[in-house]
């Protein structure tokens, strides 16, 4: 039998010289250290790119759902449309931070869509940003209206209930700017 060292990494023995040994069988050893280049990944390894182009289209495949809730919006004429689309963002957003992924999300979701990307991105302002036209005004109301529902979760309520609750789109991103958000600048 071959001797056990630690760590235990496996690689295969020569055949052994010893008479009953000299089966065809394959022999494993243990290895002490590994080699230093090991865990290591190099930029051309067609294995780092491919798992970068993946990431990429996993997070364009995420945003093409909330893409779609936008051309839904946009196709009707329907008053309370914008809460499709505001659902989708908010779903999409909860999903990445259930998964402890929000904030590296939101920056990669900002760089597949070529927009500047802050260390620290709002998600919600990232994915509204990603993937809608509006104007930039209207991008920011969104994301305070959205945040301001995800800061006050009601238990069973549908986001569409609790924002014609709270005064529509406007009302719960002034509710947000009032409670939640940063003081007047003529107050400072």
């Amino acid at each position: 039998m071959a001797e056990i060292r630690s760590p235990l990494l496996l690689n295969p023995l020569p055949p052994s010289h010893r008479l009953e040994e000299k089966a065809s069988i394959p022999r494993l050893q243990l290895r002490a250290w590994p080699s230093k280049h090991v865990g290591e990944k190099r930029a051309d390894d067609p294995r780092v790119r491919a798992s970068k182009n993946s990431s990429s289209q996993a997070i364009r495949d995420e945003l093409g759902k909330v893409a779609a809730a936008w051309g839904k919006m946009q196709s009707t004429r329907a008053r309370d449309a914008v809460y499709i689309y505001l659902e989708a963002v908010r779903d999409l957003v909860r999903d990445w931070e259930r998964r402890g992924r929000a904030d590296r999300k939101a920056r990669r979701a900002l760089r597949a869509r070529g927009l500047k990307a802050p260390k620290h991105p709002e998600p919600y302002a990232a994915v509204i940003a990603c993937t809608s036209t509006a104007d930039p005004k209207t991008k920011s109301k969104w994301s305070r209206a959205v945040r301001y529902f995800n800061s006050k979760p009601p238990k069973h309520e549908s986001l569409k209930s609790f924002f014609k609750r709270n005064g529509g789109v406007n009302g719960c991103a002034a509710l947000f700017t009032r409670r939640l958000g940063r003081g007047s600048k003529y107050t400072q």
